[in-house]
């Protein structure tokens, strides 16, 4: 349809805030705010009344593309909704798998300090004595790549599952395959206390 730096409003400066939403691969501008607390309450606004989308605000007004507005995004998303009540196909838009309980990623790091995630602001890395800048900015780029490092985890977790598997389908020969083995088996074991402790116990 446009992109947002189409979009951007004339009467706005530079710190006008936008609110977008992500929808079955589709991207809607739902308004302009003039400060972030007012762009996230409406994001939360949102969020609660169709939770299966995911928000955005951001100062940018870039070549980002847009598929519609605010009401293209409700019309899409209450139709798909209904499409899925009657064909019962929920699979496309929920992941069965459990789910940790942090905040869904992707966090950014804004201002140097602050890590956001879609709606919300959830850390800050702060100064510590002794501490320079750019040491303060490392932690906060590792902090914002948080979720994306836990998603690669289960991804490991699943590969250590399967090779724990098939070394143990057969039989053992050799001191070597015994070892390896048994790498597995604790490597398998260390990875699945970290994943624990990260959804507070919660992990099955």
């Amino acid at each position: 349809m446009s992109t947002l730096r189409e979009l951007k409003p004339r009467t706005y400066s530079y710190t006008g805030i936008n609110v977008t939403a992500e929808y079955r691969g589709r991207r809607y501008l739902l308004t302009h705010c003039n400060d972030y607390f007012s762009a996230e309450r409406v994001a939360c606004d949102y969020q609660a009344m169709f939770p299966n989308a995911c928000y955005f605000t951001s100062s940018k007004y870039d070549s980002t593309h847009i598929d519609g507005k605010a009401k293209d995004f409700r019309k899409h998303y209450k139709g798909e909704r209904e499409r899925e009540a009657r064909t019962g196909d929920r699979g496309a838009i929920r992941d069965k798998r459990k789910r940790a309980g942090f905040t869904p990623g992707p966090w950014k790091v804004m201002n140097y300090d602050y890590i956001r995630g879609t709606i919300f602001s959830v850390a800050v890395a702060i100064d510590l004595p002794g501490q320079d800048e750019k040491e303060k900015q490392a932690n906060a780029r590792l902090i914002a790549s948080a979720p994306e490092l836990f998603a690669q985890c289960k991804l490991f977790e699943g590969l250590l599952e399967t090779l724990q598997k098939e070394k143990g389908a057969h039989e053992l020969c050799s001191d070597y395959e015994v070892e390896s083995y048994k790498q597995v088996n604790e490597q398998l074991a260390q990875l699945r206390e970290l994943l624990a402790n990260v959804d507070g116990g919660d992990e099955g």
